[in-house]
């Protein structure tokens, strides 16, 4: 009898207890992907598991230094003036570029399988074009489609084309408003993300819902990239005050150019 009671709670703690996985490659992530049904919904970050830069201080590494850039060189802007700059980054295809080519052939199996398959990222809101990010991902051929028709607006999110947006903190307690307003609620969840805190959020709330979550840390095995400070800075004020965006190597060349009119004169 004590076996049987022992075991049931066992069972109940495998269906509704969640799952943290922190994975440097994608291999592992494509093999849950693979175990997809149609009471499956899969969220994906954008930036850092989808799309990467290929600019040093757009790293998410060095969030922090563009925040603390703010605070001293353009304490004043407010979120509407960050809106403009920020969808100058977003439109500037250039600078991003895939994680990998495997998600294009992973959302389209999981797809098949039944899965629903979105895209849940944070960001500053833009209603001047909503669509901006589910257009950045097709440009590069990743097979984002509108799986949850009908979401629409919510308290702490926006729903776009198969992409989630949010300004919240964290990303569980949207997740949350989320599930509510779906007419069928999933299964199971699998989520991937590049921040702990969020995949650690993602896996309390489906703890809270009773909804079985796998949740992906991806961080892949890599070395920080290294900052050049003087380029940083100068790709900065030339975002802030001419509203366009140099690239590592084109903010490396002005400046060179600079330096050597000033020793020239």
């Amino acid at each position: 009898m004590l076996k049987n009671i022992i075991l049931l709670f066992c069972l109940i703690g495998a269906v509704c207890h969640g799952e943290v996985r922190r994975v440097e490659s994608l291999e592992s992530i494509e093999k849950e992907l693979t175990l997809s049904d149609d009471g499956t919904l899969i969220l994906l970050d954008m930036n850092g598991v989808l799309i990467k830069t290929t600019d040093v201080l757009l790293d998410l590494h060095y969030l922090p230094w563009i925040y603390l850039w703010y605070q001293i060189n353009a304490p004043m802007i407010t979120k509407e003036g960050m809106k403009p700059l920020v969808r100058i980054l977003q439109n500037d295809l250039k600078i991003w570029e895939p994680v990998s080519p495997v998600w294009n052939e992973m959302i389209p199996r999981a797809r098949s399988l039944g899965a629903k398959v979105v895209v849940f990222t944070k960001v500053i809101y833009d209603h001047s074009d909503n669509a901006i990010r589910a257009r950045m991902l097709h440009s590069y051929g990743l097979p984002i489609q509108n799986d949850l028709s009908g979401l629409g607006v919510g308290k702490f999110y926006e729903y776009q084309e198969g992409v989630i947006e949010t300004e919240h903190k964290l990303k569980g307690p949207v997740l949350e408003e989320i599930i509510l307003n779906l007419p069928i609620k999933p299964t199971k969840i699998i989520f991937v993300d590049d921040m702990e805190e969020q995949v650690l959020s993602v896996d309390q709330t489906c703890l809270g819902l009773g909804i079985r979550c796998i949740a992906f840390h991806y961080e892949p095995r890599q070395r920080t990239p290294f900052l050049d400070e003087k380029i940083a800075d100068f790709q900065m004020r030339t975002l802030v005050k001419q509203h366009r965006w140099l690239s590592d190597e084109e903010a490396r060349l002005l400046l060179e150019s600079v330096t050597s009119d000033e020793v020239e004169d």
